[in-house]
C-alpha cells in the first residue's frame, strides 16, 4: 500500500492561502490513510508513504524539534501539531517562531513523523508478521508540481523511473533496518543528526 497524494504549491500565491490545503492533503490525509489501512496490513504487507528528504529534523531549528517527538507523540498529537503549524502560517506567526519559509518542508517532516509514530506503535506486530512500514524519498521527479520550484531539472527522474524504488520496497525482500525510517535509493536518511561525541580532556 502506497500513500503518495500531494497538494501542489503554486509559486506567487501567498502561502497563507495554500497552507490549509497542503496540510490537509499531505499530512492529515496521510494519517487518515494510516489509521484506515494500516490495521488491514496482512502478514508480509508493506505500507509506504512517499515523502521527501526534506522530511527530517535537519530542516528545523532545534527549538522546534520537540514538536515532532516521534518517540512519545501519538498520531493525534501529530495532527494537532500540523494544524497548529498551519494556523501559525495563516496568522503570520510562523516566521517569528522560525519555521522554514517554504511550507513544503514542515509538511514533509510531518509525513515522515507519521510513519515513525505508526511504525513505533506497530513494531511488535510488524516484526512478528514480517511487515514493513517506511517513508520513501524518490528523489527529484519531473512533475507539474516540482517544475516551478527547481530551475535545473536535467537530473530529475520521470515518474516511471521514480516508481522503481516504490516497487522495490513494495515487493522486494524486507530489510529490517529500514523499518520506520526514511529511505532514498536504498539508503536510510537519518531523522535527526546524532549527538556529538563527548569531549574528553
Amino acid at each position: 500500500m502506497d500513500s503518495n497524494a500531494t497538494a501542489a504549491i503554486i509559486p506567487g500565491v501567498p502561502f497563507i492561502e495554500q497552507v490549509d490545503d497542503l496540510i490537509n492533503t499531505n499530512n492529515l490525509g496521510a494519517t487518515r490513510m494510516i489509521r484506515s489501512f494500516g490495521p488491514q496490513l496482512r502478514r508480509g504487507g508493506r505500507l509506504v508513504v512517499t515523502a521527501s528528504d526534506f522530511g527530517t529534523l535537519a530542516g528545523l531549528p532545534v527549538h522546534l524539534h520537540s514538536r515532532f517527538d516521534t518517540e512519545t507523540m501519538s498520531l493525534g498529537d501529530l495532527d494537532q501539531a500540523m494544524r497548529d503549524y498551519a494556523a501559525a502560517v495563516r496568522s503570520g506567526a510562523a516566521a517569528g517562531q522560525a519555521w522554514p519559509e517554504w511550507i513544503n518542508i514542515p509538511s514533509k517532516i510531518g509525513q515522515v513523523a507519521a510513519v515513525r509514530v505508526y511504525a513505533r506503535d506497530q513494531r511488535e506486530q510488524a516484526m512478528r508478521d514480517g511487515q514493513l512500514i517506511v517513508a520513501l524519498c524518490p528523489g527529484l521527479v519531473d512533475t507539474r508540481a516540482s517544475r516551478p520550484w527547481f530551475t535545473d531539472m536535467s537530473q530529475a527522474q520521470s515518474p516511471g523511473q521514480a516508481a522503481i524504488d516504490v516497487v522495490k520496497l513494495a515487493t522486494g525482500p524486507i530489510e529490517p533496518q529500514m523499518y520506520g525510517e526514511l529511505v532514498q535509493h536504498g539508503r536510510i536518511i537519518p531523522w535527526a543528526e546524532p549527538a556529538p561525541a563527548a569531549q574528553t580532556a
